[in-house]
């Protein structure tokens, strides 16, 4: 089964904004595209789940009649439109209620699994924030994140669990996802930076046993991927001329180069 579980808040509607919630159907607002991206992953033979936690009714700011209003609303939209969802699984409590299915637990996800044949290494879960990104990874997921939610990209850096892509929004990850099945390349993940670049050009180099060939890849790696390299994490992270003496060359070398994040600043 070919399928795609999406966050909800930040993914397919506008995120309210930290601490607040969607209470009421008035309060919620398509993401630009996103239906048009949910009709064309369905076209293609994908299966869509929503998992998504909705603490607000287990604080008192909204009541389960409240998000079954939202929830039917927001499915007839989708369908008016050409799309559907297979299933929405939501957690409605606290952080505090110690549940096992509010994320980063991977609770829902196991709901969601039930009675079905899902390959969760050959499935992405695409989110807008950190406990998204340590929900999808838990279960095995590719993890995408949306810049359509809370989440800063600068702070991407300090979290335990990096998102293996990072995209725009929900239109711009579903061309790239059905582009790679059309075209069947890769893409470089967001986790991806130049040391690790440099261990797997070793091993490369290893295997081949060589002597001369293994010497004009270490040359390239080091004339024209290195350079390469270091030019991308440049533009994303950009260091001033100020700054260059107390940057620990040593940790900016290991952060991830961020391709979308250089492609913008570029």
């Amino acid at each position: 089964m070919k399928l795609i579980f999406l966050d909800r808040d930040g993914v397919i509607n506008k995120d309210p904004g930290l601490g607040d919630y969607v209470k009421s159907w008035e309060e919620f607002h398509f993401l630009p595209g996103a239906i048009e991206a949910i009709k064309r992953l369905n076209q293609a033979g994908y299966e869509i789940i929503i998992i998504s936690n909705q603490g607000g009714i287990a604080k008192g700011l909204f009541s389960e009649e409240a998000l079954k209003d939202i929830t039917e609303r927001m499915l007839e939209e989708i369908k008016r439109q050409g799309g559907r969802i297979r299933s929405i699984h939501y957690c409605i409590h606290k952080d505090e209620d110690g549940c096992d299915c509010r994320k980063p637990k991977t609770g829902l996800f196991k709901q969601a699994a039930e009675g079905l044949n899902i390959g969760f290494d050959k499935s992405y879960y695409i989110g807008d924030g950190r406990v998204d990104v340590e929900a999808g990874a838990s279960v095995g997921c590719k993890t995408v994140l949306l810049q359509t939610g809370k989440t800063d990209i600068k702070d991407i850096k300090d979290w335990k669990i990096k998102p293996d892509y990072i995209k725009r929004d929900l239109k711009e990850t579903v061309d790239w996802i059905l582009d790679i099945n059309c075209r069947g390349h890769l893409s470089v993940p967001y986790n991806y930076n130049l040391r690790s670049l440099w261990a797997f050009w070793k091993k490369v180099a290893r295997i081949i046993g060589n002597f001369q060939a293994r010497l004009i890849l270490l040359l390239f790696y080091w004339t024209i991927l290195l350079p390469f390299g270091i030019l991308i994490r440049l533009f994303a992270d950009p260091i001033s001329l100020k700054s260059l003496k107390d940057t620990n060359w040593k940790s900016w070398m290991k952060k991830p180069l961020n391709l979308e994040e250089a492609k913008r600043q570029w």
